[in-house]
Order: structure tokens, then C-alpha cells, then sequence
């Protein structure tokens, strides 16, 4: 059956949400605190290549941090600039302290074929953040992009099998994407991730099971991947993209996270553990487990 000019249908479905509680945004009373934990040492690193690492993060030394904020400043080569990176070599390139983000670059998730339909490439991308740990994927600023003419997309939460969905992404003919403003179906889809994601399970398929071959001319590849919605730009995406161009290699994803597994309340009944200084304000994280600390208005 010949493909309608431009058909597209997203399908999302989620699994099994009663496990998963969200809570409001909640502002405890400002603490000055007298722990010494918000002083680093100064032999600890604040920079690894042009990205600095404020407190309460540190690099390589545990000394410096606790295991759950350690990071690693890498260098491949000596003529190479070294980088910042978290868990299983994601590379770091900001850390906002107000906000309590992370961004980070994630290898996109690809399969491409040959003229006859024969899969030449492929990577399926499986992200974990930790299920202990600080970090999740931001629900508020990442959504997964589906990109080709002949690609179905599977994602689901790797771990605990709290999400699930699927995506996919048709078209007969080549799609400018330099005259497109938004991801809207014509080449592209696109949907959200749910709150409290920690792993992160991409696989992809020949949504026609013709294996692209029907649009090979124009687009041999289909991608999927996360990303944060306000660093990506489809008018700069092309169908007939391969892995290797600098543009499909990866993307830039959103990381939100939070000190300790503690509420507010019970953070500040233990002040010799307790991160927010002076002048700051804590709130319960809405995304994931602990707190945050903000700077007071």
C-alpha cells in the first residue's frame, strides 16, 4: 500500500503509573546554615576544559564530593581539549546551579539501509542515569524526536518498566526542512518522556517493513532521539543526513537534579548535612527524589 504524501501518526502509550507520585512545588523557611560542607577545598578542580563545576559537584577526587556528584574530567589525547563527563562517559557541558539542571550530549539512536533494503548501520540507545542517584531526564524541557520517512520508534524506561512508548514517522516524498518550524510530522515526530525518568531504552524499526527502500533516494536513515526542545531546530535537519555528519552524531539533553533523598523538613533537622547556605531557600524537588536550594528573592 503506497504511503499518503506526508502521512504521520504518533502513538504514546504509559504503563503502569501508580507506583509514581508527583508532588507540588513546596518552599521551606530560609535556614542559614553552619555546616562546613558548602566550603570546597582548594585543592579540588573548579573547571575541566571550559566547563566549570561549582559546588556541590566535584572531579575525580572523592575528597572533594560525595560519590553521587562526583564527575570526571577526561582527556582522550594530549592535543585534545579535556571533558567533563557523568556515569558511562555522557559528556558534561553545563551545570546550572539555580535551575539545578545538567546539560549533557547523548549519542542519537539510528538504523540505515542500502538501495535493497539491507541494514547497513545501526545503534539502539540505552541511557542510564542511575536509579540512586541525583540525576533525571528533565520531562519539562526533553522530548523525543523521531526523524525519517520510514521509522517506527520503541522507548521505554529500561529499569523499572514505569513507561513505555511508541512513535512513528512516515513520508512518500523529500520534505524541505529548511521551510518546516517545527517538528510536526511531515519527516518528523516528536513526544514527551514522563516525570522521574532515570534509564532511558531507544530501539528502532522499518516502520513499512520495507526497509526504507520506497524512500532510499532521499532519506536512508531514520534517527530518534531525546533532546531539550529549546537547543534543536528542524529547519537545520536534512532527510538524507548519515550518522557520521557532525548534526546526527548526538544531541543535547536536559538533565534536572537534587541533593539527597530527604524533604525539606527532614533536610534541615540535620544541619551538619544540610547543602543550602546562607541567603538560599530549599524546595522539594518535582522531579525525583531530595531537594533543591534556590538563591532567596
Amino acid at each position: 500500500m503506497k504511503v499518503q504524501k506526508y502521512y504521520y501518526f504518533s502513538l504514546v502509550s504509559l504503563l503502569s503509573w501508580s507506583r509514581i507520585l508527583i508532588f507540588p512545588p513546596r518552599r521551606a523557611a530560609t535556614t542559614t546554615s553552619t555546616s562546613d560542607t558548602i566550603v570546597k577545598s582548594p585543592n579540588c578542580d573548579a573547571t575541566c576544559g571550559n566547563v566549570k563545576v561549582p559546588y556541590h559537584f566535584g572531579i575525580d577526587d572523592r575528597n572533594c564530593k560525595d560519590e553521587d556528584f562526583l564527575l570526571s574530567c577526561i582527556r582522550s589525547s594530549p592535543d585534545s581539549p579535556p571533558k567533563l563527563t557523568i556515569g558511562n562517559r555522557i559528556e558534561v557541558h553545563n551545570i546550572h546551579v539555580e535551575n539545578a539542571t545538567m546539560s549533557v550530549f547523548i549519542y542519537n539512536a539510528y538504523d540505515c539501509y542500502d538501495k535493497q533494503g539491507h541494514m547497513v548501520d545501526r545503534l539502539d540507545q540505552d541511557v542510564t542515569l542511575g536509579t540512586n542517584g541525583p540525576f533525571t531526564f528533565s520531562d519539562a524541557h526533553n522530548k523525543l524526536v523521531i526523524f525519517g520517512c520510514d521509522t517506527m520508534v520503541f522507548v521505554s524506561d529500561a529499569e523499572e518498566q514505569r513507561f513505555g512508548s511508541g512513535c512513528i514517522s512516515l513520508c512518500s516524498e523529500n520534505v524541505d526542512m529548511a521551510k518546516e518550524s517545527s517538528c510536526s510530522g511531515f519527516g518528523c515526530s516528536q513526544t514527551s518522556v514522563p516525570k522521574h525518568l532515570k534509564t532511558l531504552e531507544i530501539t528502532l524499526f522499518s516502520a513499512t517493513k520495507s526497509n526504507h527502500t520506497d524512500v532510499w533516494e532521499f532519506n536512508p536513515c531514520g534517527f530518534a532521539f531525546l533532546v531539550d526542545q529549546r537547543s534543536f531546530d528542524v529547519s537545520k535537519m536534512r532527510l538524507d543526513y548519515k550518522p557520521s555528519q557532525a548534526e546526527m552524531i548526538s544531541s543535547s539533553v536536559l538533565l534536572d537534579w537534587a541533593v539527597g533523598n530527604e524533604t525539606c523538613d527532614e533536610a534541615l533537622e540535620n544541619t551538619s548535612s544540610y547543602v543550602c547556605g546562607h541567603n538560599t531557600d530549599c524546595y522539594y524537588s518535582i522531579n525525583g527524589r531530595g531537594y533543591q536550594c534556590r538563591c532567596s528573592k
